[in-house]
């Protein structure tokens, strides 16, 4: 497909979403980014019309048609959750951040292998994100190699981890507000797409609901299912925004004589 501008008169519009580790690309109108590759700083320029700048836990709802929910992005640096109302002036954020994302679990896979003395060390992201070694040799760890996302469940000093951080937005909300998000929990970022990584989740979810701190809560949470995998979602629901002309920061102010 041709990247020039074609004979009619709908223009291409390419979607980038820029993670820590890893981009996506592609136009408008795909259902899938053309290509996913690795996060690098390249001292090139690039010459654009124009360009519309979104924050990712707010496109990713526009696959879904939901104008209500509880972003969830669990990225390679950080985890984070976000309040989305998008009906009240745009949409209302409340955020929460934790260091645990991708990275944790890659430093947490390093240890494990370390400590069961595999003669493994130093092994490069690229095996790391499998999970598993690649080839035709096994590893066995004692069962404590699946054990590697517990780390995002660990609360440390303050009751913090991934469970506590989404229940603790969700108590600074509204009392209607509440089932609401607990029912439109909405996970994006490659680190969800783990097996088994969503029930576990919601495992840990409703056990933290029986703690006092959680039961006066009285919600049941269950997680929203993205149309797509969860590492393109945030490109996907951004793929669909048509307004760029009107929202977009053009070239030309920057460029026009003073």
């Amino acid at each position: 497909m041709p990247i020039y501008e074609t004979v009619t008169s709908e223009k291409l519009t390419v979607v980038l979403d820029i993670g820590t580790a890893y981009t996506k690309f592609g136009f408008t109108g795909e259902f899938a980014p053309r290509n996913i590759i690795k996060s690098e700083v390249l001292f090139v320029h690039y010459e654009i019309s124009m360009m519309l700048i979104d924050t990712s836990h707010l496109v990713s709802l526009a696959s879904l048609a939901v104008d209500t929910a509880m972003v969830v992005n669990i990225g390679y640096k950080r985890g984070y959750s976000y309040t989305c109302l998008l009906w009240f002036a745009h949409y209302t954020g409340l955020a929460k951040a934790l260091p645990l994302g991708a990275e944790t679990i890659h430093n947490n896979l390093r240890a494990i292998l370390s400590s069961n003395n595999t003669g493994i060390q130093n092994l490069p992201e690229s095996v790391m994100e499998d999970i598993k070694i690649r080839g035709t040799e096994n590893i066995i760890i004692a069962g404590k190699f699946e054990r590697a996302f517990e780390l995002l469940y660990e609360e440390d000093n303050d009751h913090l981890c991934l469970s506590t951080m989404i229940l603790d937005a969700i108590m600074k909300v509204d009392v209607d507000l509440k089932q609401k998000l607990a029912e439109n929990l909405v996970l994006i970022g490659g680190t969800a797409m783990a097996p088994g990584f969503k029930a576990k989740l919601k495992e840990e979810l409703e056990k933290q609901l029986k703690f006092d701190r959680y039961n006066k809560l009285n919600i049941k949470n269950s997680l929203s299912i993205s149309p797509c995998k969860e590492n393109y979602a945030a490109w996907l629901g951004a793929h669909t925004e048509r307004t760029i002309g009107i929202t977009c920061v053009m070239q030309s102010p920057f460029h026009s004589p003073q």
